[in-house]
Protein backbone atom coordinates (compact mmCIF):
# COMPACT_ATOMS: atom_id res chain seq x y z
CA UNK A 1 0.00 0.00 0.00
CA UNK A 2 1.09 3.63 -0.47
CA UNK A 3 0.60 6.50 1.24
CA UNK A 4 0.59 10.30 0.07
CA UNK A 5 -1.40 11.41 3.47
CA UNK A 6 -2.04 9.54 6.82
CA UNK A 7 -5.77 9.39 8.11
CA UNK A 8 -5.32 8.66 11.81
CA UNK A 9 -8.94 8.79 12.71
CA UNK A 10 -9.47 5.65 10.45
CA UNK A 11 -5.88 3.78 10.64
CA UNK A 12 -5.06 4.17 6.73
CA UNK A 13 -2.91 5.12 4.67
CA UNK A 14 -4.18 7.07 1.40
CA UNK A 15 -3.63 9.29 -1.63
CA UNK A 16 -5.92 12.24 -2.70
CA UNK A 17 -6.39 12.33 -6.73
CA UNK A 18 -8.85 14.81 -8.69
CA UNK A 19 -11.21 15.36 -5.46
CA UNK A 20 -10.91 11.44 -4.46
CA UNK A 21 -9.68 9.80 -1.20
CA UNK A 22 -7.42 6.48 -2.28
CA UNK A 23 -6.54 3.44 -0.77
CA UNK A 24 -4.49 0.97 -2.74
CA UNK A 25 -2.30 -2.17 -2.87
CA UNK A 26 -0.76 -1.07 -6.38
CA UNK A 27 1.58 1.40 -7.42
CA UNK A 28 0.31 5.49 -7.02
CA UNK A 29 0.71 5.55 -10.64
CA UNK A 30 -1.67 2.87 -11.85
CA UNK A 31 -4.08 3.68 -8.88
CA UNK A 32 -4.22 7.61 -10.25
CA UNK A 33 -4.88 6.06 -14.03
CA UNK A 34 -7.34 3.66 -12.65
CA UNK A 35 -9.69 6.34 -10.59
CA UNK A 36 -9.10 9.37 -13.21
CA UNK A 37 -10.29 6.18 -15.83
CA UNK A 38 -13.15 4.87 -13.77
CA UNK A 39 -14.78 8.43 -12.89
CA UNK A 40 -14.21 10.33 -16.31
CA UNK A 41 -16.18 6.74 -17.45
CA UNK A 42 -13.56 6.12 -19.38
CA UNK A 43 -13.08 2.55 -18.89
CA UNK A 44 -14.10 0.39 -21.79
CA UNK A 45 -15.72 -2.47 -19.91
CA UNK A 46 -15.50 -6.34 -20.66
CA UNK A 47 -18.77 -7.09 -19.62
CA UNK A 48 -21.36 -5.26 -17.16
CA UNK A 49 -23.11 -7.58 -14.66
CA UNK A 50 -25.40 -5.05 -13.40
CA UNK A 51 -25.81 -1.36 -13.99
CA UNK A 52 -29.16 -0.25 -12.37
CA UNK A 53 -30.28 2.89 -9.90
CA UNK A 54 -28.82 0.23 -6.68
CA UNK A 55 -25.11 0.33 -8.34
CA UNK A 56 -23.21 -0.98 -11.28
CA UNK A 57 -20.81 -4.30 -11.59
CA UNK A 58 -18.83 -4.70 -14.59
CA UNK A 59 -15.36 -5.76 -15.30
CA UNK A 60 -12.46 -4.30 -17.23
CA UNK A 61 -8.94 -5.31 -18.33
CA UNK A 62 -5.50 -3.50 -17.47
CA UNK A 63 -2.23 -3.91 -18.85
CA UNK A 64 -0.65 -4.80 -16.40
CA UNK A 65 -3.40 -5.87 -13.26
CA UNK A 66 -4.96 -8.30 -15.23
CA UNK A 67 -8.68 -8.69 -15.44
CA UNK A 68 -10.62 -6.63 -12.84
CA UNK A 69 -13.84 -5.68 -11.48
CA UNK A 70 -15.25 -2.47 -10.55
CA UNK A 71 -18.27 -1.60 -8.18
CA UNK A 72 -20.16 1.34 -7.35
CA UNK A 73 -22.38 1.17 -4.65
CA UNK A 74 -24.83 3.95 -6.09
CA UNK A 75 -27.64 3.75 -3.56
CA UNK A 76 -25.67 3.42 -0.91
CA UNK A 77 -23.45 6.55 -1.95
CA UNK A 78 -26.99 8.67 -2.43
CA UNK A 79 -28.62 7.58 1.05
CA UNK A 80 -28.72 10.61 3.19
CA UNK A 81 -28.70 8.32 6.49
CA UNK A 82 -25.54 6.84 5.28
CA UNK A 83 -23.62 10.12 4.17
CA UNK A 84 -24.17 10.94 7.92
CA UNK A 85 -23.00 8.20 9.22
CA UNK A 86 -19.84 8.42 7.23
CA UNK A 87 -18.89 11.55 9.57
CA UNK A 88 -18.01 9.06 11.92
CA UNK A 89 -17.05 5.92 9.37
CA UNK A 90 -15.89 4.85 5.91
CA UNK A 91 -18.00 4.53 3.42
CA UNK A 92 -19.04 1.88 1.61
CA UNK A 93 -16.59 1.56 -0.82
CA UNK A 94 -13.55 1.49 1.98
CA UNK A 95 -15.14 -1.13 4.17
CA UNK A 96 -15.71 -3.35 1.08
CA UNK A 97 -11.61 -2.33 0.53
CA UNK A 98 -11.02 -3.73 3.98
CA UNK A 99 -13.30 -6.42 4.29
CA UNK A 100 -11.15 -8.29 1.06
CA UNK A 101 -7.98 -7.30 2.61
CA UNK A 102 -8.58 -8.64 5.98
CA UNK A 103 -10.69 -11.69 4.76
CA UNK A 104 -7.45 -12.86 3.06
CA UNK A 105 -5.14 -11.64 5.88
CA UNK A 106 -7.56 -13.95 8.08
CA UNK A 107 -6.01 -17.21 5.89
CA UNK A 108 -9.10 -17.29 3.52
CA UNK A 109 -9.51 -17.09 -0.05
CA UNK A 110 -10.82 -14.10 -2.10
CA UNK A 111 -11.03 -11.69 -4.25
CA UNK A 112 -7.75 -9.63 -4.22
CA UNK A 113 -8.22 -5.45 -3.47
CA UNK A 114 -6.69 -3.62 -5.62
CA UNK A 115 -8.15 0.02 -4.65
CA UNK A 116 -10.94 1.78 -3.37
CA UNK A 117 -11.98 5.67 -3.62
CA UNK A 118 -14.30 7.63 -1.89
CA UNK A 119 -14.88 11.27 -2.17
CA UNK A 120 -16.43 13.73 0.64
CA UNK A 121 -17.89 17.00 0.51
CA UNK A 122 -18.58 18.29 3.78
CA UNK A 123 -16.92 15.17 5.52
CA UNK A 124 -20.10 13.22 3.97
CA UNK A 125 -18.71 10.11 1.91
CA UNK A 126 -20.63 11.75 -1.37
CA UNK A 127 -19.38 9.05 -4.43
CA UNK A 128 -17.14 5.79 -4.50
CA UNK A 129 -16.15 2.89 -5.69
CA UNK A 130 -13.75 -0.29 -5.15
CA UNK A 131 -12.04 -2.60 -7.59
CA UNK A 132 -11.16 -6.23 -7.30
CA UNK A 133 -9.10 -8.22 -9.35
CA UNK A 134 -11.88 -11.45 -10.93
CA UNK A 135 -11.55 -14.22 -9.61
CA UNK A 136 -10.50 -17.66 -12.19
CA UNK A 137 -12.37 -20.60 -11.91
CA UNK A 138 -16.51 -21.80 -12.20
CA UNK A 139 -18.86 -20.69 -9.67
CA UNK A 140 -19.88 -22.84 -7.42
CA UNK A 141 -23.21 -25.35 -7.29
CA UNK A 142 -24.70 -27.34 -4.47
CA UNK A 143 -22.46 -30.45 -5.79
CA UNK A 144 -19.67 -28.54 -3.97
CA UNK A 145 -21.15 -28.75 -1.00
CA UNK A 146 -18.01 -31.11 0.29
CA UNK A 147 -16.02 -28.08 -0.54
CA UNK A 148 -17.79 -25.07 0.51
CA UNK A 149 -19.00 -26.23 3.71
CA UNK A 150 -16.09 -27.18 5.86
CA UNK A 151 -14.75 -23.32 4.73
CA UNK A 152 -17.74 -21.83 5.74
CA UNK A 153 -17.48 -23.27 9.30
CA UNK A 154 -13.84 -22.37 9.56
CA UNK A 155 -15.26 -18.95 8.71
CA UNK A 156 -17.54 -19.42 11.80
CA UNK A 157 -15.23 -20.80 14.12
CA UNK A 158 -13.08 -17.85 13.71
CA UNK A 159 -16.46 -15.97 14.82
CA UNK A 160 -16.87 -14.28 11.88
CA UNK A 161 -19.89 -14.20 9.33
CA UNK A 162 -20.21 -13.65 5.30
CA UNK A 163 -23.83 -12.17 4.91
CA UNK A 164 -25.48 -13.79 1.79
CA UNK A 165 -23.86 -17.54 2.18
CA UNK A 166 -25.72 -18.73 -0.82
CA UNK A 167 -23.76 -21.28 -2.92
CA UNK A 168 -23.89 -18.95 -5.90
CA UNK A 169 -21.40 -17.05 -3.84
CA UNK A 170 -18.13 -19.16 -4.43
CA UNK A 171 -16.08 -19.71 -6.56
CA UNK A 172 -14.31 -22.90 -7.38
CA UNK A 173 -10.43 -22.69 -8.63
CA UNK A 174 -8.68 -24.60 -11.08
CA UNK A 175 -7.35 -26.52 -7.89
CA UNK A 176 -10.16 -27.23 -6.14
CA UNK A 177 -9.83 -23.93 -4.15
CA UNK A 178 -12.94 -22.17 -2.67
CA UNK A 179 -13.47 -18.61 -2.87
CA UNK A 180 -15.73 -16.30 -1.33
CA UNK A 181 -17.39 -13.55 -3.38
CA UNK A 182 -20.02 -10.71 -2.66
CA UNK A 183 -19.44 -11.65 1.08
CA UNK A 184 -19.61 -8.36 3.68
CA UNK A 185 -17.09 -9.64 6.50
CA UNK A 186 -18.61 -9.04 10.32
CA UNK A 187 -17.90 -10.41 13.63
CA UNK A 188 -20.55 -10.31 15.83
CA UNK A 189 -20.58 -8.94 19.23
CA UNK A 190 -23.91 -10.09 20.64
CA UNK A 191 -24.79 -13.67 20.16
CA UNK A 192 -21.67 -14.23 17.82
CA UNK A 193 -22.15 -18.05 18.07
CA UNK A 194 -25.94 -18.25 17.53
CA UNK A 195 -25.14 -15.80 14.51
CA UNK A 196 -22.91 -18.41 12.91
CA UNK A 197 -25.22 -21.00 13.19
CA UNK A 198 -28.13 -19.01 11.75
CA UNK A 199 -25.92 -18.16 8.94
CA UNK A 200 -25.13 -21.79 8.59
CA UNK A 201 -29.12 -22.43 8.75
CA UNK A 202 -29.37 -19.92 5.59
CA UNK A 203 -27.04 -21.60 3.71
CA UNK A 204 -29.36 -25.24 4.51
CA UNK A 205 -31.91 -23.64 2.69
CA UNK A 206 -30.12 -23.50 -0.85
CA UNK A 207 -28.39 -26.37 -0.48
CA UNK A 208 -29.80 -28.97 2.09
CA UNK A 209 -26.78 -31.38 1.27
CA UNK A 210 -24.94 -29.78 3.55
CA UNK A 211 -26.94 -30.66 6.85
CA UNK A 212 -24.29 -33.40 7.25
CA UNK A 213 -22.40 -31.24 8.57
CA UNK A 214 -24.77 -29.38 11.09
CA UNK A 215 -23.35 -31.45 14.28
CA UNK A 216 -20.15 -28.96 13.58
CA UNK A 217 -21.83 -26.04 13.23
CA UNK A 218 -23.73 -26.10 16.57
CA UNK A 219 -22.40 -26.71 20.03
CA UNK A 220 -25.55 -27.61 21.45
CA UNK A 221 -29.30 -28.16 20.88
CA UNK A 222 -30.07 -24.72 23.12
CA UNK A 223 -27.70 -22.65 20.24
CA UNK A 224 -29.19 -24.75 16.91
CA UNK A 225 -33.09 -23.39 18.48
CA UNK A 226 -32.34 -19.90 19.27
CA UNK A 227 -30.46 -19.74 15.95
CA UNK A 228 -33.48 -21.26 14.41
CA UNK A 229 -35.50 -18.39 16.16
CA UNK A 230 -33.00 -15.67 14.93
CA UNK A 231 -33.80 -17.38 11.71
CA UNK A 232 -37.71 -16.57 11.88
CA UNK A 233 -36.65 -13.19 13.43
CA UNK A 234 -34.70 -12.51 10.41
CA UNK A 235 -37.28 -13.37 7.64
CA UNK A 236 -40.19 -11.34 9.31
CA UNK A 237 -37.59 -8.35 9.02
CA UNK A 238 -36.84 -8.83 5.74
CA UNK A 239 -40.93 -9.14 4.94
CA UNK A 240 -42.04 -6.24 7.16
CA UNK A 241 -38.74 -3.99 5.33
CA UNK A 242 -39.87 -5.16 1.65
CA UNK A 243 -43.47 -3.99 2.55
CA UNK A 244 -42.90 -0.22 3.78
CA UNK A 245 -40.56 0.18 0.70
CA UNK A 246 -43.28 -1.24 -1.55
CA UNK A 247 -45.74 1.49 0.54
CA UNK A 248 -43.31 4.26 -0.19
CA UNK A 249 -42.90 3.02 -3.89
CA UNK A 250 -47.18 3.66 -4.24
CA UNK A 251 -46.77 6.64 -2.34
CA UNK A 252 -44.33 8.11 -4.45
CA UNK A 253 -46.25 7.16 -7.56
CA UNK A 254 -49.62 8.83 -6.43
CA UNK A 255 -47.59 12.08 -5.41
CA UNK A 256 -45.67 12.14 -8.41
CA UNK A 257 -42.90 12.85 -6.11
CA UNK A 258 -38.93 10.72 -5.57
CA UNK A 259 -37.94 8.79 -2.63
CA UNK A 260 -35.14 11.27 -1.89
CA UNK A 261 -32.12 9.83 -0.49
CA UNK A 262 -32.41 6.14 -2.05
Amino acid sequence: MFARKSDHKNGSNYLERGGYRVIAECGPDEAEALVAGIAAGGVGFDKVYKDERKGLVATFSHPTLGKLVVKIPRARNRRQWERFLTLFRDGESFRRFKDLKHFRELGFNGPEPILAAEKRVSGRVTDGFYVYRFVRGRLADNRDYKLIVPELLRLHRRGYIRRDPRVANYVIGADGKVFFIDFKLKKPRLMNRVRCVTEFRRFLQGCPEGAAYSDQAADSKAIYFLAGLNSLYLTWKRIIRRSLVRKLARRVVRTGGSAKGD
